[in-house]
């Protein structure tokens, strides 16, 4: 077992954590579980002289999100400041040491997991990390996601508790990796981010044809740049992803509306209906009537 240092045995005023018991980390079959497991979860305010040294770093991912103070880890031959909101992710088997900065405490919620899933999730954290790319902004909707996996773990370890915690962990981890989408009803979010500017006049305008040239516009940006930015953004050129948008309108009519195909290319901007259905049959995998006759059979 891999040694491991406490500078600092007697706690933190107002800390909690859980560990798992020792069975459920080691023998858990459930496949749910076996995809992504919570094995120790803990909030450790203002944690003075708080540090763990790991020679051979532990079996499980450590995940530590700082709200307050500083913090520092050594892992890899690097070493990494953690300041306010940001976070930090150590891999299994990683040896490592961190500690809460000496004037500046950190206050972190922190997660030990381990599962089928998690090395992917881990390897995205890990690239942001090494980027720089690991602040995140503060919400109060994420810091009641873990009180809700604290909650529910505090209850016991009945198997429908576990579920819904490996579960919930999935969709935490996701608000760092996807901040965008976790915060997608909060204005400033889309208003400060021209990209997501740009998706959503795409839908308020998904019935018009627009050009590269157009859709740049609304982002303030050169149409070279914009779409730079766009494919670093969504993954996806802008007029392949407005397309996508027009496709995914059509979707929606084809299942509760009785226009024509005709009528939905149309509707949609696209004069030509042929070149509509092609489209459609490229993004969905299967003709608009087809798809029609799926849910309207």
């Amino acid at each position: 077992m891999a040694r491991e240092v406490y500078k600092k045995r007697d706690g933190f005023t107002g800390q909690k954590a859980i560990s798992l018991p020792a069975i459920i980390k080691k023998d858990e079959t459930d496949p749910i579980l076996q995809n992504l497991m919570i094995t120790d979860i803990g909030y450790y305010p203002n944690a003075h002289d708080h540090y763990r040294a790991r020679v051979k770093g532990i079996d499980q991912h450590i995940f530590i999100y700082c709200v307050d103070g500083n913090g520092w880890c050594k892992m890899g031959g690097k070493e990494y400041q953690i300041r306010n909101d940001e976070y930090l992710i150590v891999p299994a088997d990683t040896p490592h040491t961190y500690a809460a900065d000496k004037d500046a405490p950190w206050t972190i919620y922190w997660i030990h997991f381990k599962g089928s899933f998690s090395l992917a999730i881990v390897q995205e954290l890990l690239e942001r990390l090494e980027k720089k790319s690991n602040y995140i902004r503060y919400s109060e909707k994420r810091i009641k996601i873990f009180d809700e996996l604290f909650d529910n773990l505090e209850r016991g370890t009945a198997k429908q508790n576990l579920a819904f915690i490996s579960l919930g962990l999935g969709y935490f981890l996701s608000s760092f990796l996807y901040q965008e989408c976790f915060n997608l009803n909060e204005t400033n979010q889309v208003r400060d981010n021209p990209i997501e500017l740009s998706i959503s006049y795409m839908k308020q305008k998904v019935e018009m044809l627009l050009t590269l040239k157009e859709l740049a516009e609304t982002a303030n940006l050169s149409p070279s740049h914009y779409s730079y930015l766009f494919k670093q953004h969504t993954g996806y050129s802008p007029i392949e992803y407005f397309n996508r948008l027009k496709i995914q309108k059509a979707c929606e009519w084809l299942q509760f509306t009785e226009m024509n195909i005709n009528e939905i290319s149309y509707k949609l901007g696209i004069d030509d209906g042929f070149y509509f259905s092609r489209l459609f049959k490229k993004t969905m995998g299967v003709s608009p009537k087809h798809y029609r006759q799926k849910w309207n059979p």
